[in-house]
């Protein structure tokens, strides 16, 4: 706090509001300081305020002082001689060692860079003798370096309005993935239907939003949706304006379509009838990439012809899912590392039982199917030829089955398998 007459021995101009009585050769010397209306000239390479935020009548609040040539020092709660903060208004000093006694009300400095000053609020004896804040105070900030003692660098405000230099806060689009996983939900790539929940940190009901690219934006003031369910892939530009944020924000997602096919065998079995040349298995299918989550979009096979060769030629021009042609599914919400989306469903991978006596001439069944996605009121897309392959070796004993990945050998001496698919034509989801 300050008394109203008192002596001040530094090489650094106080500048204090009030007056200030020093007796020199017994003469009188009078020296008015008036913080805002006589300032004291400052080095030209001296500390330099650009702005202050917005400064609150309260205790604890965020007050940022941007500029340059401040120095720097580690974050303390006190005094210090590099610092000055003065109610005008009622007449009161914070946070200076500058004023005999040090001011009573401290600062609570949480960083303290050559560009910026963060103080955290007041501490101390804040609150007594109405030493508080109050709308419109005029408040004085003053600010020497902290390595060289230049300065100070004055700036006023007002408690409670956002006029004069007051800094307008530096906005920033925060986004949210809708769905949980894969578990990095502000990740700036999405999958076809995704949707993110976006919000402009910094914005008010003064916010409006605009879109360049794919997908659908609906705003709701400070926050917006985006949805990727148009259907087209690539980069959506997104920007969001307000009258509290210094310039517009830009934010940037890509849309991306499935590429690839991944199949497990969870069952860890097989379908097979012990002496006959039939082969398959129940695959579990993932769609990837899984860095991002296509729980929105439907997956179908088309119902493509096969080719058979050997002891297999009687089923040779089989349609891959039979006459009802191939299911479409949903995709499900989980997200497997190293693997995709999960389907919901399982594919039915078997080679049938051509009906051929033995001994059993070697041969294979299969070909290559698409694999399309699509939206709800989207066209299919092919993104994927899947090739699915049961063969009888050329021991005539060895019988493999394979497709995305999956590989599952047996031989036609083997037991029964676990696993039931009824012909060649039963492929498809279940």
């Amino acid at each position: 706090m300050f008394t109203k007459s008192r002596l001040r021995s530094t090489q650094r101009t106080s500048a204090p509001f009030w007056l200030l009585s020093v007796r020199q050769k017994n003469s009188l010397v009078m020296f008015i300081f008036l913080i805002g209306t006589a300032r004291v000239a400052q080095a030209q390479d001296g500390p330099v305020i650009s702005c202050i935020s917005e400064v609150l009548p309260e205790q604890t609040q965020t007050i940022t002082i941007s500029g340059s040539g401040f120095g720097a020092q580690s974050p303390y709660t006190g005094d210090s001689p590099y610092i000055r903060v003065s109610d005008v208004t009622k007449g009161w000093n914070a946070g200076s060692t500058l004023d005999d006694p040090p001011d009573f009300v401290t600062l609570v400095v949480q960083s303290w860079t050559d560009s910026q000053i963060v103080i955290g609020g007041f501490a101390g004896d804040y609150g007594q003798n109405d030493w508080t804040l109050s709308t419109g105070d005029d408040v004085s900030f003053q600010v020497w370096n902290a390595q060289t003692d230049d300065g100070p660098a004055i700036e006023d405000v007002t408690v409670g309005s956002s006029e004069g230099n007051v800094c307008t806060p530096a906005c920033s689009i925060g986004s949210e993935t809708m769905a949980e996983q894969p578990p990095n939900r502000r990740r700036k790539i999405l999958g076809v239907g995704e949707a993110v929940a976006l919000k402009l940190n910094g914005g008010d009901s003064s916010t409006t939003w605009q879109l360049q690219g794919p997908g659908i934006l609906s705003p709701q003031g400070q926050k917006a949706i985006y949805m990727a369910d148009d259907g087209l892939t690539g980069v959506a530009t997104i920007t969001a304006t307000a009258d509290t944020c210094a310039k517009p924000v830009t934010t940037k997602l890509k849309v991306i379509a499935p590429s690839k096919v991944t199949m497990t065998n969870p069952q860890n079995g097989y379908s097979h009838t012990q002496g006959r040349p039939d082969i398959g298995f129940q695959a579990q299918p993932f769609i990837g990439p899984d860095t991002v989550s296509f729980y929105n979009i439907f997956i179908q096979e088309v119902n493509v012809a096969f080719t058979g060769t050997g002891v297999y030629a009687p089923e040779n021009g089989e349609l891959h899912c039979g006459s009802e042609g191939c299911p479409s599914t949903s995709a499900s919400k989980i997200v497997v590392s190293g693997l995709g989306t999960e389907l919901p469903v399982m594919d039915c991978v078997y080679s049938g039982d051509p009906g051929t006596p033995p001994p059993f001439s070697p041969g294979s069944i299969g070909g290559s199917i698409p694999w399309q996605w699509f939206l709800e009121d989207t066209s299919p897309i092919t993104f994927r030829n899947v090739v699915q392959v049961d063969t009888l070796e050329s021991d005539a004993k060895t019988l493999k089955a394979s497709k995305a990945g999956v590989i599952v050998t047996e031989s036609v001496g083997s037991p029964d398998g676990t696993v039931t698919c009824q012909t060649a034509a039963d492929g498809g989801f279940k």
